[in-house]
């Protein structure tokens, strides 16, 4: 019986996915932080009396704790790396304890695991599966220092991939767009953003009513379709480089591949500033 790690795990794509494993049989390893606050509300969402499921208290910022759950780790088919946060904001009016704290959990984090866990994954000629974002292959105002965690985690698998293959390891990134998930209600802005001194109030202003119209739509994708992408790859032969999910995350990269860089910037700049206001 094959185990999985799936970190993040509480809700969203990450409980999602833990819910898809366990119907399937697999051995499930989740991590969330404050895991006995969130017991009660993961007990309408999961049996935790299972025995396939284990739950582990992590806060991925934290290296001792990061060490403590790699030893506590007997074996691994597939690695999951979803835990993640958004920090929202001009690069100027974000604090370096906030940016530091964004690459931390989003980038060191999983690059910590991925190699506290290798000698595991080979050992079973496991994968991993990154969840990036669209944000990880297109940037916009506001969103610089988060598209900065998810571009280096993109650049962090791209590398590992080949790195890896050779040792019968695959890595993959998912990049999803916008779904119904907690991850807007759980962002975090950038220190002086709301400020009505910001020199980027007004497309600050531009980005939340965006931010509000996204959540408001009646068709936006249901978190299930990350879970079901991640389901398949861990259960794939050949592994591709990175897959998209979601039609805005689709349209971008459909725009990408078909438009000259020069042009398709320009088509950025133009939609940007209809969309923010400057």
């Amino acid at each position: 019986m094959k185990t999985v790690i799936v970190t993040g795990a509480s809700s969203g794509f990450g409980l999602d996915m833990v819910k898809l494993f366990l119907k399937d049989g697999w051995n499930v390893i989740a991590t969330l932080r404050k895991l006995e606050q969130r017991r009660d509300q993961l007990s309408k969402e999961l049996n935790l009396d299972d025995p396939h499921l284990k739950l582990f208290e992590l806060d991925v910022s934290q290296k001792n704790e990061l060490d403590s759950f790699i030893k506590n780790v007997a074996t691994v088919d597939v690695l999951i790396n979803n835990a993640g946060f958004g920090t929202y904001g001009a690069l100027e009016d974000i604090s370096e304890e906030q940016l530091r704290y964004q690459m931390e959990v989003n980038f060191f984090a999983p690059a910590l695991l991925i190699q506290g866990l290798l000698p595991k994954l080979r050992a079973n000629q496991g994968k991993v599966i990154n969840i990036s974002s669209l944000m990880g292959r297109y940037a916009c105002p506001l969103s610089s220092v988060y598209s900065a965690s998810k571009y280096a985690l993109e650049g962090l698998s791209e590398g590992l991939m080949y790195e890896l293959k050779s040792h019968g390891v695959d890595v993959v990134t998912i990049q999803p767009g916008g779904h119904r998930t907690n991850f807007t209600s759980s962002i975090i802005w950038g220190a002086n953003s709301l400020s009505e001194n910001s020199p980027y109030k007004t497309q600050t202003d531009g980005f939340i009513r965006m931010m509000k119209k996204l959540n408001s739509r009646k068709k936006a994708p249901k978190s299930e379709s990350v879970a079901q992408v991640a389901f398949k790859l861990a259960n794939a032969r050949n592994l591709p480089r990175n897959i998209v999910v979601g039609n805005d995350a689709k349209f971008v990269a459909f725009l990408q591949s078909l438009m000259p860089k020069a042009l398709y910037r320009k088509l950025m700049f133009v939609s940007n500033k209809k969309i923010f206001g400057a």
